[in-house]
């Protein structure tokens, strides 16, 4: 926390001054002079430090990051929590006010680095403090260019390649943002917060991959990160792909429509002997197995379907002509012994030609989701 950071350099301090003021006092011989207590005076120099050290340390485990910091750092939540338990109500005008105030410094830093800038338009840190104010009043353009300028100056400048990919991230440039971080991490591959920006770069520009292993460095190096465990976490979640069971009257269905292509809805119901629900046939095309080819030129003129390569890939086929024929399925026992007489599995073919009996699907035809279609407009 940057506040208990604080109050520790305070406790910091205070032990430096007394270790000096020890240094002084015996240099000039009453480092060892008894005071209350027929206790020497360095005795008394430590005491007097450590009463004050208790208490600063203890103070800085529990003192939370300050309003005006979160705010500064755009973490307006957490400083909206925090201001709650300070003063209570609302506390928006009080944000607001603090705003205010961060505006007003950042242009008295800009106004000042610029006169700087002016004087001496070599000074390399003029240009970051500039560009870092800019950044942090909105000014992403103008941060750029200063980072740009100092780029210029120093091509090593990690920094600078880091805090400009932060600005053309703000700014929607997806792109320079990840080459401004994959630079940073060729400079300092410790860099583990450009590790993490390159990873939400990736992610906008759906690099699955790249993000993952993004993250997967930042956890390397920041073992304790727990908000990069919780992203990689849910990255690899969306990223796995349930597998899922197909219904009984699916693998049927699945069956008939592979050897009987191409076939109808209703005639998959006539072999199977039970009507076939639209979802199960809906489901067969999403998994992409299952196509409509055409329509039959019969009354109503139905959709005909077939298998896809999709199909052909998924099952290890070559070519719908390996499925097994009736042998084979005997052989394997998937087939009872004691079949009807004149029992026979058709040849299958999957052509895409359209059969004697099929038309072409119309444009209409494969929009198949389940939303309304629009009205037609007036001319």
């Amino acid at each position: 926390m940057t506040a208990a950071l604080q109050q520790l350099a305070i406790v910091t301090g205070i032990f430096a001054s007394q270790i000096v003021a020890y240094l002084l006092a015996r240099a000039a011989g009453g480092a060892e002079m008894t005071l209350w207590g027929h206790g020497e005076a360095w005795r008394w120099m430590y005491a007097s430090a450590a009463v004050p050290a208790f208490i600063y340390g203890a103070l800085a485990l529990g003192i939370p990051e300050s309003p005006r910091y979160l705010v500064r750092k755009q973490r307006i939540p957490e400083a909206k929590a925090v201001l709650t338990k300070m003063i209570g109500g609302n506390v928006d005008e009080k944000v607001k006010e603090i705003e205010d105030s961060l505006k007003g410094n950042l242009d008295q830093v800009i106004s000042d680095n610029t006169k700087a800038i002016e004087l001496n338009p070599t000074l390399v840190d003029a240009y970051m403090d500039r560009g870092s104010a800019r950044d942090d009043r909105g000014d992403y353009a103008g941060a750029i260019a200063d980072y740009d300028r100092v780029i210029a100056m120093n091509p090593n400048s990690d920094k600078a390649f880091y805090n400009r990919g932060l600005a053309r991230y703000r700014i929607g440039d997806i792109n320079g943002a990840i080459a401004d971080d994959t630079k940073t991490v060729e400079l300092n591959p410790s860099y583990s917060k450009a590790y993490n920006n390159r990873a939400h770069a990736r992610l906008k520009a759906r690099d699955l991959e790249g993000t993952i292993s993004d993250y997967s460095r930042v956890i390397e190096q920041e073992p304790k990160n727990a908000r990069a465990y919780n992203d990689l976490a849910w990255l690899l979640a969306r990223d796995s792909v349930e597998p899922k069971k197909l219904s009984r009257a699916a693998n049927e269905t699945l069956a008939i429509i592979a050897y009987h292509q191409p076939v109808t809805r209703a005639e998959i119901e006539d072999i199977r002997g039970v009507s076939v629900s639209k979802g199960t046939l809906d489901v067969l095309m999403e998994t992409g197995w299952v196509r409509p080819r055409g329509r039959r030129k019969a009354p109503g003129r139905p959709l005909t379907f077939g298998t896809t390569e999709t199909f052909l890939s998924h099952f290890g086929l070559e070519a719908i002509g390996d499925l097994p024929g009736l042998d084979e399925l005997k052989g394997t026992g998937l087939l009872d012994g004691r079949l009807p007489p004149g029992f026979s599995i058709p040849l299958p073919s999957d052509d895409t030609s359209l059969r004697d009996d099929e038309d072409p699907l119309e444009p209409g035809d494969l929009d198949l989701g389940l939303a309304p279609r629009p009205l037609p407009t007036e001319d």
